[in-house]
């Protein structure tokens, strides 16, 4: 799934763009927008999607149509989870 701002309720603040861990979110001019083939609604990061509890008029909803996430884009996000979670000694945490 992705997320979607409705461009009708949004009152451009801009709180959404800093908080997304991927940079899904951009804007040009004051209309901001979410790329929906790369959004993971936080997944791998947050229990929820940071976008929406930062949003203070509610305008960020689940997208309409959806393009499926290839597995290829997980197993790379696990690589960089794991590069991350990894020690200077190489263990792991």
């Amino acid at each position: 799934m992705a997320l979607a701002i409705d461009k009708q309720e949004c009152t451009s603040c801009g709180a959404c763009e800093p908080v997304c861990p991927i940079k899904a979110i951009s804007h040009e001019g004051d209309v901001f927008s979410i790329d929906v083939k790369i959004c993971e609604e936080c997944e791998g990061f947050y229990d929820e999607a940071q976008c929406v509890l930062i949003c203070p008029e509610d305008c960020i909803q689940i997208a309409k149509a959806t393009p499926p996430i290839p597995t290829v884009k997980r197993a790379k996000l696990y690589q960089q989870v794991v590069k991350l979670l990894d020690k200077p000694d190489g263990k792991t945490y």
